[in-house]
C-alpha cells in the first residue's frame, strides 16, 4: 500500500512509501532508497493500475463507495490517474497552463473530503458543460483551495434563507 507522508508541516514535498517497492530486491547498487522517492519517480516506475490503486488508498475509496455514486467517483479516480501519468509538461486547466508537477502535487493530496466535494458540486451544476472531463479536473485542481470557503457559502445562503421564510 502507498502511504503519503509530509516531510514538513511547511513544505509541500511529499515522501510516498509503497510497501511493495520495499519488498523488491535491490539493484546493487549504493543509492536504493525506494521508500523515499519523489512522487514523480514513483508514479514515473509505476503501471497505471498502481498509481489507481495509490488514488483509491489516498481518497479511502471503499469507504466513499458506500456514500457516493461509485460511476462518478470511479470516472474521478481514472481522471486523476490520467493526470498523474499523463507525459506532457504543461496541464491546461481553465484555459491555464500549469505545471504537470504543480497538477501532480494538488492531486496527491486529495482526500476523501475533496472527493466529495467534486462530486457535490458535480450533482449541483445546473449550467450545461461542454466538457465534462475538463470541468472535473477543474474541480479537482481547486478542492484543496475552495471547499472549504464553497461550504461557508452555502451554510450562510441556506440560513438566510430560512431567516427570510420565517420572517414571512
Amino acid at each position: 500500500p502507498f502511504v503519503i507522508i509530509p516531510t514538513n508541516q511547511q513544505s509541500e514535498h511529499l515522501d510516498i512509501r509503497n510497501a511493495d517497492l520495499e519488498k523488491i530486491d535491490g539493484n546493487k547498487t549504493d543509492h536504493n532508497s525506494t521508500d523515499l522517492m519523489h512522487p514523480e519517480e514513483l508514479i514515473a516506475r509505476s503501471s497505471r493500475e498502481q498509481v489507481e490503486l495509490m488514488i483509491k488508498e489516498n481518497i479511502f475509496y471503499e469507504i466513499l463507495c458506500d456514500h457516493v455514486d461509485v460511476n462518478i467517483l470511479n470516472g474521478i479516480v481514472r481522471i486523476m490517474a490520467d493526470l498523474l501519468h499523463q507525459n506532457s509538461p504543461y496541464v491546461r486547466i481553465l484555459g491555464e497552463s500549469i505545471s504537470r508537477d504543480e497538477v501532480r502535487k494538488k492531486i496527491l493530496r486529495i482526500n476523501d473530503m475533496h472527493i466529495q466535494y467534486v462530486i457535490h458540486r458535480i450533482k449541483k451544476e445546473t449550467n450545461n458543460i461542454q466538457n465534462t472531463r475538463s470541468y472535473i479536473i477543474a474541480r479537482l485542481y481547486e478542492a484543496e483551495d475552495v471547499m472549504d470557503s464553497y461550504y461557508e457559502i452555502q451554510v450562510n445562503h441556506d440560513m438566510s434563507t430560512s431567516r427570510k421564510e420565517n420572517l414571512k
